[in-house]
């Protein structure tokens, strides 16, 4: 997976290197800077952003909705861009 400025979340498949499998082109409504996969469940993947936004996505749901997927969770408690993200060892 990768973040851009571009507002963008990209999931690729090493098999297709010409574009992404699926792409958020909207993940956020500013630059994503950071993203990480959660080492348990590994359908799971964070995103933060320059607005302060976290967003948690499920691998599942992006796939069956395409470009068009929501979050399965959104957290706006930070008033800073988000710049490092890290899943709880056990969670």
């Amino acid at each position: 997976a990768s973040c851009s400025v571009d507002k963008s979340v990209k999931f690729w498949d090493t098999r297709q290197r010409k574009k992404a499998a699926i792409s958020l082109d909207d993940a956020h409504d500013t630059d994503v800077n950071v993203i990480s996969w959660n080492t348990i469940d590994d359908h799971l993947l964070a995103s933060g952003c320059d607005d302060g936004t976290l967003k948690v996505w499920d691998l599942r749901s992006v796939k069956d909705a395409g470009g068009a997927a929501q979050p399965a969770a959104k957290f706006e408690y930070h008033s800073k861009a988000i710049t490092s993200v890290e899943w709880h060892p056990q969670e």
